[in-house]
């Protein structure tokens, strides 16, 4: 069985997209913990952060940075939390490297052990179409935390 993130990528399996850009593609993760929680991809096919360069790091936190702004504006979400596992210890369940951007409701509280059922398509492409337009340039904000890193900017 291949990979789930490389399957997407390619156009082989459906994803609600939100943004993408030559590394990174974000989307909305169809085993939801709460309303709107997105991932944001690496293009290229890694395990764990620790295979990643410093600035390709940079790249991905850069867009879960806009995404995470997108995702308060569009939905109204109260708050958010930012999640990043590495290896089957740290619970990471899709062996590619990924950020969870999971926004939060004061109405809802934040139980990370509730039950996570698999969201309707229709559903999530209406919570990608309330963020896209929110994000702005993503890019630039990866541009930005690189160089604020002292990294190489974005190829």
């Amino acid at each position: 069985m291949g990979c789930v993130f490389c399957e997407i990528i390619s156009g082989g399996a459906p994803a609600a997209p939100i943004y993408e850009d030559g590394h990174v593609l974000a989307i909305m993760d169809r085993y939801p913990i709460d309303r709107g929680h997105c991932l944001v991809v690496t293009k290229r096919h890694y395990e764990t952060i620790s295979e990643m360069d410093s600035a390709g790091v940079g790249r991905v936190f850069g867009a879960a940075h806009a995404i995470a702004g997108a995702a308060l504006a569009g939905l109204g979400a109260d708050a958010f939390s930012i999640a990043q596992n590495n290896g089957k210890a740290a619970k990471q369940i899709v062996p590619h490297v990924h950020v969870h951007i999971i926004p939060r409701y004061n109405s809802t509280g934040t139980d990370w052990t509730a039950g996570r059922d698999i969201a309707d398509m229709d559903e999530l492409e209406r919570l990608a179409g309330l963020i896209r337009p929110h994000v702005g340039d993503a890019s630039a904000s990866a541009a930005s935390a690189a160089a604020a890193a002292g990294l190489a900017p974005p190829r």
